[in-house]
């Protein structure tokens, strides 16, 4: 995958940096939008900026989602597992 593995310390921060980017693109569209006036140029702009701002924020999201999700094959269960009072006779 093009994504490096898990455990890798470059994908956080990444992640925070295109979040923190797109947070700034859509409150400064936000507040944007309320000032200008519907039907002007600078409406289209500041709508489209907000699309961009909360695109940005769902690909942050799922970066951070698909590179920190851990497998079974990952994770020891066996050692985990809980013995029931009944299951140890």
């Amino acid at each position: 995958m093009w994504w490096p593995e898990t455990g890798s310390s470059i994908m956080p921060e990444l992640t925070r940096a295109i979040l923190v980017l797109a947070c700034f693109v859509a409150i400064g569209s936000l507040l944007m939008l309320l000032i200008v006036r519907p039907g002007t140029g600078e409406f289209v702009i500041s709508v489209a900026a907000l699309a961009v701002g909360v695109g940005l924020g769902a690909v942050a999201i799922g970066l951070h989602a698909v590179t920190n999700r851990k497998s079974v094959t990952n994770r020891d269960v066996t050692k985990r597992r809980r013995v029931r009072p009944e299951e140890e006779k």
